[in-house]
């Protein structure tokens, strides 16, 4: 689960306030997570790509990360901030108000006013599926910065070098993540898949939305894992 930013709040708020609402929303939702029974099934973050994906950050490239962020310097934000967080999670709404009771934050879910942050719940696993990648992309989940999202797809698919590869989605990411803030990521689900063999996974075992037709009867294949 996440924030994402509109591109009318990316205009809005300046890259060092910006910065600040993804630090103080993260802390926010952590809090409040590890108060809830959510934390039984909700793993706290502050990336997009899990651990277990390609394109997951290094742990010397986390620690860089978290450099980054310690390093923002006072910021005192004085535009309101509109925060749309959806009805089936109301029960953090109360604690989420008051964690960020300093700040001009407004939850606006029964508001006609556009709100500047939207939750959204997305499946962020990522077995290099070119699909996947395209769609985080145009959901302006992944940044490329000027780059023609079409060239940058070519660019990635050509490249034969796992390490390369890795380095555009990880830039892309690290962009959309501080550099040019337009998402907040907040939590992941638990996630695990079981199957008997010899049926095998015939797609990515990070994914939890799959078709029953998609399972394959077979000895060899893919084994299941979990986030």
């Amino acid at each position: 689960g996440l924030f994402v930013m509109t591109p009318e709040s990316q205009k809005k708020f300046s890259l060092e306030e910006r910065q600040y609402l993804v630090l103080r929303l993260q802390k926010a939702a952590h809090n409040c997570l590890s108060a809830s029974p959510e934390a039984a099934t909700r793993v706290a973050t502050t990336v997009l790509i899990p651990s277990s994906s390609a394109g997951a950050l290094t742990d010397a490239e986390s620690n860089d990360y978290e450099e980054s962020r310690k390093s923002l310097g006072p910021v005192t934000l004085l535009k309101k901030v509109r925060i749309k967080l959806g009805s089936q999670y109301e029960n953090f709404h109360d604690c989420l108000a008051k964690a960020l009771a300093d700040i001009p934050a407004e939850f606006v879910n029964k508001s006609k006013e556009p709100p500047d942050l939207i939750y959204k719940s997305y499946d962020l696993s990522n077995y290099e599926e070119v699909a996947f990648i395209r769609s985080l992309i145009y959901l302006q989940m992944l940044d490329i910065g000027d780059d023609n999202r079409e060239d940058w797809m070519r660019r990635y698919i050509a490249e034969g070098d796992a390490k390369k590869r890795m380095f555009l989605l990880k830039n892309a990411q690290y962009r959309a993540l501080w550099l040019d803030p337009a998402i907040i990521p907040i939590w992941n689900y638990d996630v695990s898949a079981i199957i008997r063999r010899p049926w095998t996974l015939n797609f990515s075992p990070l994914s939890f939305y799959n078709l029953f037709y998609q399972v394959r009867y077979g000895t060899e294949g893919r084994t299941p894992s979990g986030i």
